[in-house]
């Protein structure tokens, strides 16, 4: 189905309609008060703001049919925000069936989808362009349950083969430097800094299998472990950390203002993920500082925990060869927000945890843990 806008009486440009975007200085205010208008109508943020609140009585959803026979009809949950596969399958339409067998939804069929990614393809297609992506992941992932509560530590869910594949790429690219990010003026700004010393490697040749692993990450292993559904993740960095590298104590979306005395939301990620491509090095280990924990990376593993301040964590320094780590950051539908949009590059996810569990029953292959 095309939908499209004709913006013109015709050809000639100059009988172009006028845009408000383009004569009204305030158009952003406006976009904004619509934006809020709509989602307090249909209920996903409520407010009393009396300029959003006005007049609903001549400007609502209208008095043919409720919202909720709209949601059942459609599948879309407005509040939840959440889109169910009737929706993205468009199984609302009578006798779709009669036209089409299978109505292909990338993002339910395992389909790779990154911000402003063009080129996209089905999961077993992917494979076959891409070698690497044959080798994972392994049926025999398993969670160790030797963690502290809230942390997430999945063992062999990479074969040491793919492990050894990307770090053999990763050795043919050069070192970004990979510095912090901390609060200035109200902001954050990213600096380079002795307390992170290591360096980030650019991914965009194989962006498309890295995407497919994450994707898997989030949207089965963590939404299934910690019960959430997962908005969007950040574009997944592969960190090199030389002999001396090192990540000191840090918390991952919150900074310590100290003269409030207190920790400070400044980055929407509410999970955050860390996959280790190797353990042929010495020195290295993950700590969590108040849990007094610390785990020695194994190659093909998975640590997860909240991203909050409870879960301040370190990497020792390296002390002999190099670390290689793959790390990103998710942020869960409904929870707080303190940014105006998502980070640049910025993976969207629409399926959720229910996809999955469905997923499994109509494959016939029930098991009692998802994680698995």
């Amino acid at each position: 189905m095309i939908a499209y806008h004709n913006y013109h009486h015709g050809q000639d440009p100059a009988q172009a309609y006028v845009l408000p975007w383009n004569v009204l200085p305030e158009w952003s205010l406006y976009d904004d008060l619509a934006d809020a208008r709509l989602n307090h109508l249909v209920g996903a943020r409520p407010t009393t703001d009396p300029h959003i609140t006005q007049e609903l009585d001549r400007f609502g959803l209208g008095i043919e049919r409720t919202l909720q026979a709209f949601e059942d009809f459609t599948g879309i949950d407005f509040q939840r925000q959440y889109v169910s596969e009737r929706a993205l399958r468009a199984q609302f339409i009578d006798g779709l069936e009669h036209y089409l067998d299978h109505v292909v939804v990338q993002e339910l069929d395992q389909c790779p989808t990154y911000y402003a990614s063009l080129t996209k393809y089905p999961d077993h297609i992917l494979r076959d362009r891409n070698p690497l992506l044959r080798d994972i992941p392994g049926p025999y992932a398993w969670l160790d349950s030797d963690v502290p509560p809230g942390v997430m530590l999945l063992h062999q869910y990479l074969s040491p083969e793919y492990c050894e594949r990307l770090r053999t790429f990763a050795d043919t690219q050069p070192d970004l430097w990979g510095g912090v990010i901390d609060l200035q003026q109200g902001g954050y700004s990213k600096k380079r800094t002795e307390q992170r010393i290591a360096g980030h490697i650019a991914l965009d040749p194989i962006i498309d299998e890295i995407v497919t692993l994450f994707n898997d990450i989030f949207c089965k292993r963590l939404a299934a472990c910690y019960q959430v559904v997962f908005e969007w993740y950040e574009r997944p960095a592969l960190i090199r950390y030389p002999v001396g590298g090192k990540y000191d104590a840090h918390s991952d979306s919150e900074s310590w203002v100290a003269e409030r005395a207190q920790w400070q939301r400044f980055l929407d990620r509410d999970y955050s993920v860390v996959l280790w491509l190797n353990d042929d090095f010495k020195g290295g280990d993950f700590t969590f500082i108040d849990q007094g924990y610390s785990i020695r990376p194994r190659v093909g593993s998975i640590v997860a925990f909240p991203s909050d301040h409870r879960y301040l964590h370190a990497v020792q320094p390296t002390t002999d060869g190099i670390r290689y780590a793959l790390v990103s950051w998710g942020a869960t539908v409904g929870s707080l927000r303190v940014n105006k949009q998502p980070p640049y590059g910025a993976i969207f996810l629409r399926q959720g945890h229910d996809y999955f569990v469905q997923d499994e029953a109509r494959r016939g292959q029930k098991n009692e843990n998802t994680l698995q």
